[in-house]
């Protein structure tokens, strides 16, 4: 459990007149990685950062007027810190134009972009700008998204499902007084990709990549049900899947991971209970076939799920 919080604050204030615009590009630079200005603001420029850094997370409250950056395939190859950053911002006063590869969107007052530092990015603040942005290890979300992530909508517009949600979560990280708090911060990373996955989980699109992702693990499994050694672990590494995101693929299906695999086992133990081609193997040798190591489990398995045992349910199917 962390017990307090880095903090690091600037003003543009405290910098000669002349060069604030050059000290503002630098704050950019060490705090949200390389930027390359993109345009130079006429006259007296203004802008205050203050970043705390909460174990693994950052928050960065930021105010600013209007400016602009951006980030090409080079610049990111630049980064002095190589590690690969979730953000989510919350724009709390002004506008702002986000483009993050090919998605792009004006932010007004309550409006949400999620960014990360791994791909090309140009913004422009179109007056003056406050907000909020809490900062993250990208493989967290890449757990939950391994194959989509890239392709997540990253704009959530106020009013939309989650906004509030994830609003709600960024504001509150500001408030809290972590000194006096300790909180566990790793909990609080997971919960920020959960609600950005939630936000986003209605979508047509994603239900519909959602399914086929489940029907191809479960296809993976099917193929190794007669493997007494299968774990969840081992399905969700022959996926290249986390074990978090092997979880919620089976969200909503009306079955966990585990329960599919046993429904699946005890199928197959039935049809080879039922066919007199395997009459001559007992009861035991159809279910250690089938992964079941222990004959009491498997009884009991197979009873509640039939229910008959084993034996009853053969005698019963070999008289029809």
């Amino acid at each position: 459990m962390d017990n307090g919080a880095a903090v690091h604050a600037w003003s543009s204030q405290d910098v000669n007149p002349r060069g604030r615009y050059d000290a503002w590009v630098d704050q950019l630079n060490s705090t949200f990685g390389y930027w390359r200005a993109s345009q130079t603001p006429a006259g007296d420029f203004d802008a205050t950062i203050r970043a705390r850094s909460l174990g693994s997370l950052n928050v960065i409250s930021c105010q600013c007027d209007p400016c602009g950056g951006e980030r090409k395939g080079g610049d990111i190859v630049r980064e002095t810190d190589p590690q690969e950053r979730l953000i989510i911002q919350l724009v709390e006063a002004g506008q702002e134009h986000m483009k993050l590869g090919a998605q792009e969107a004006i932010l007004h007052p309550g409006d949400i972009f999620i960014w990360d530092n791994t791909q090309t990015m140009q913004f422009t603040v179109l007056e003056r700008l406050s907000k909020v942005s809490v900062a993250l290890p990208l493989n967290r979300l890449k757990d939950w998204l391994p194959q989509s992530w890239r392709n997540l909508p990253r704009c959530i517009k106020s009013g939309e499902p989650g906004s509030d949600l994830l609003a709600g979560y960024v504001r509150s990280l500001v408030r809290i007084d972590h000194s006096n708090n300790p909180m566990r911060y790793d909990a609080l990373v997971d919960a920020a990709v959960a609600m950005i996955v939630a936000s986003q989980s209605g979508t047509p699109e994603q239900i519909s990549h959602k399914g086929a992702q489940l029907d191809t693990v479960k296809a993976k499994i099917r193929q190794r049900l007669q493997d007494p050694d299968l774990t969840l672990e081992a399905i969700a590494v022959a996926n290249r899947i986390s074990l978090r995101y092997l979880h919620w693929l089976f969200e909503g299906s009306g079955q966990t991971a585990w329960q599919f695999i046993s429904t699946e086992r005890l199928a197959g133990c039935k049809r080879d209970l039922a066919n007199p081609a395997f009459a001559g193997s007992s009861v035991f040798e159809i279910g250690l076939r089938w992964g079941f190591g222990n004959a009491a489990h498997f009884s009991r398995k197979f009873k509640a799920h039939a229910k008959l045992s084993p034996s009853e349910f053969r005698s019963l199917s070999m008289t029809k």
